[in-house]
């Protein structure tokens, strides 16, 4: 089967012992783990033991594990278990303790094992005890070589009583007081005394039958003598859990639970998965490790793996704290110069869209001055005007018959608040000076002659003077309302220039 480069890589979980190869292949599929394939092959042969890789190569033919990312898990029979009391420490601290600890300890446990530890305490502890494994290098590395076959790199090396634990931890959260937990894999046999998914205490061994009975009589004193280790720890155990299935275990559970007058309890591994993705298989308590480390490494992470053991945290280096330093800096100040940038950019965009509207009103106001100054001019025009044939009509009404006075100039001009006449005449007699100007003047007219003489030569109109009519402007109701009273008619007032003979 062909997995998209674009997926992620399958899980396969590998376990073995003398006697059978158990392996898992799954795949997260949206927080799910969904089993595709799983199987428990023997290994024996009439001519010695076959070799796992060649085994799971065979069964998995068809199968992609080129990009597999392979767990393997270590049976508690081929570690080393240290219970260690140190004093106390921060977790980061840890692991110096427990190797110097350690490498005094014994000769054998120093530089020349690989060594893990799963911290059973918390770090306010007056005093930090952890459980210490040490595996031997030459046997980490067989197990490595022996996977090469099937994926290019190990991914982890799991400790399985812890990832059997962590497993039992995810199906029942709501358990919080001690318990012991039972796991059978052929003849062999892992004891974990666990507190809250912790294993606080762990005994592997090898039954020597097959036989229930005998295998029930032999796991009883071991179960035993590990509630001893318990009740020396101040942990009362109140219940025993084994992995299984009550057709594969029942004559065990029933005599465990005579012989040791405690409950016993059976799980089976795989009701962590959804009902529809849950394989049919016997012995399904073999498998419970491989699911352990399965769940780990799909939503978590190894509680003890060998490949990827606790270190101590290298000291920060100085170089890299100024450097961590100067480029925060350096990027603070690229974001506060592209700040101003943009921050001048849009000042200067603003400044020129308000240079081109002044602009625009600028030319309005040129154009509406101009307009101003024009409607100003005939506003003015208009509060000056005269209206002059009315005006002269009005005059000419009022003005003395022509055998009696004649024009000889007339210039028309206006002023402030009306108009001016400036004439010049020549009359038969002053009192015709007289008469005219009681006749035109009113309270839209003043006269004023002056410069009255008698003329030389003779003739019919023997005097001159100048007269000044100051007209008041008005409307023309009021040259309809100051029509003259009389209505007989009125001779044209004869107008001659000074050059008329």
């Amino acid at each position: 089967m062909k997995f998209s480069p674009f997926n992620k890589p399958p899980l396969l979980a590998v376990q073995w012992n003398s006697r059978t190869v158990d392996y898992i292949l799954a795949r997260n599929q949206a927080g799910t783990l969904v089993v595709e394939r799983i199987n428990s092959l023997p290994r024996e042969v009439e001519d010695g033991l076959q070799r796992p890789a060649d085994l799971l190569a065979a069964d998995l033919e068809g199968h992609s594990t080129g990009r597999a990312r392979l767990l393997l898990g270590v049976p508690r029979c081929q570690v080393d278990v240290t219970y260690l009391d140190l004093p106390p420490a921060k977790d980061d601290e840890l692991p110096e303790l427990v190797n110097h600890q350690m490498a005094m300890a014994a000769t054998d446990t120093g530089e020349d094992r690989i060594l893990d530890f799963l911290p059973i305490d918390g770090p306010d502890d007056d005093i930090r005890r952890v459980c210490a494994v040490s595996i031997h290098p030459a046997l980490a590395e067989t197990m490595q070589q022996e996977c090469k076959q099937l994926t290019s790199q190990l991914e982890s090396l799991v400790f399985q009583p812890t990832a059997t634990a962590q497993l039992f931890h995810r199906m029942t959260p709501q358990i919080e007081e001690p318990l012991l937990l039972v796991n059978l894999i052929d003849r062999d046999v892992d004891l974990m005394l666990c507190e809250q998914g912790t294993v606080h205490y762990t005994r592997g061994f090898v039954v020597s039958t097959d036989t229930q009975t005998e295998v029930a009589e032999q796991l009883a004193v071991e179960i035993r003598r590990t509630l001893a280790v318990a009740l020396a720890e101040s942990q009362v155990v109140s219940h025993i859990y084994l992995f299984g299935a009550l057709s594969e275990h029942d004559l065990l559970v029933r005599h465990l639970t005579e012989t040791l007058d405690l409950p016993v309890s059976l799980l089976d591994p795989f009701d962590t998965l959804p009902a529809d993705h849950s394989p049919t298989i016997v012995d399904v308590g073999r498998f419970a490790p491989l699911l352990g480390m399965l769940q780990e490494a799909a939503f978590g992470q190894q509680s003890l793996d060998f490949a990827h053991p606790r270190e101590t945290p290298q000291p920060a280096s100085p170089w890299r704290k100024a450097i961590f330093y100067g480029t925060a800096a350096a990027i603070l100040l690229s974001i506060v110069a592209s700040w101003a940038y943009l921050e001048q950019q849009e000042n200067a965009e603003q400044i020129a869209d308000l240079k081109s509207r002044a602009d625009k009103y600028q030319r309005q106001l040129r154009k509406v001055t101009s307009k101003r100054a024009i409607v100003d001019t005939v506003r003015q025009w208009q509060a000056d005007d005269v209206t002059w044939l009315d005006e002269l009509r009005d005059v000419s009404a009022r003005f003395p018959r022509s055998s009696t006075a004649s024009v000889r100039k007339m210039s028309l001009s206006s002023s402030g608040s009306g108009g001016v006449v400036d004439l010049k005449l020549q009359v038969s007699d002053p009192e015709t000076i007289t008469a005219m100007e009681s006749g035109i003047r009113d309270r839209f007219h003043q006269v004023r002659s002056k410069r009255i003489s008698a003329t030389s030569g003779g003739g019919p109109f023997s005097w001159s003077f100048e007269t000044l009519i100051t007209l008041q402007r008005r409307d023309r109701a009021d040259y309809v309302s100051a029509e003259p009273l009389s209505s007989a008619p009125t001779a044209p007032v004869e107008i001659t220039s000074p050059n008329t003979p």
